[in-house]
């Protein structure tokens, strides 16, 4: 368990106060800012597995990811770990062959880390 996987745990909190029951669906809105949602996607006794995602609306009608992350959190150790990010651009995964990528997990682990925190200060919260 890293330092940093507990501080993101301790930044989702805040922005979703109803840890350890992560809600199936929650979204939040704040003047000026793309909404925020989560998505439980899975659930194993104390180990969720969601996703966060804002969306813009592309001229086609389409509604884009931008950013969308999956990543599982722990509420017994308190830690939460980035699986997956995606954007109209790229898509990275810690585990694509089954094996961690180290560089991978550190750098979507240190954006999650950044995404939290800007989510936080724009005063975003996400209810049941």
């Amino acid at each position: 368990m890293s330092d940093l996987s507990k501080l993101n745990y301790r930044k989702l909190s805040m922005l979703l106060p109803s840890i350890p029951s992560i809600p199936e669906y929650s979204k939040s809105t704040v003047a000026g800012f793309m909404d925020l949602h989560l998505d439980r996607l899975e659930k194993k006794g104390s180990v969720y597995k969601i996703a966060l995602s804002h969306y813009y609306k592309h001229p086609s009608g389409d509604m884009i990811p931008d950013p969308d992350m999956t990543m599982l959190v722990d509420t017994a150790a308190q830690i939460v770990e980035a699986l997956t990010y995606q954007d109209i651009y790229r898509y990275d995964e810690v585990c694509p062959d089954g094996e961690v990528n180290q560089s991978v997990s550190k750098s979507l682990n240190d954006f999650l880390a950044l995404w939290l925190e800007n989510c936080i200060d724009q005063g975003h919260r996400l209810m049941d």
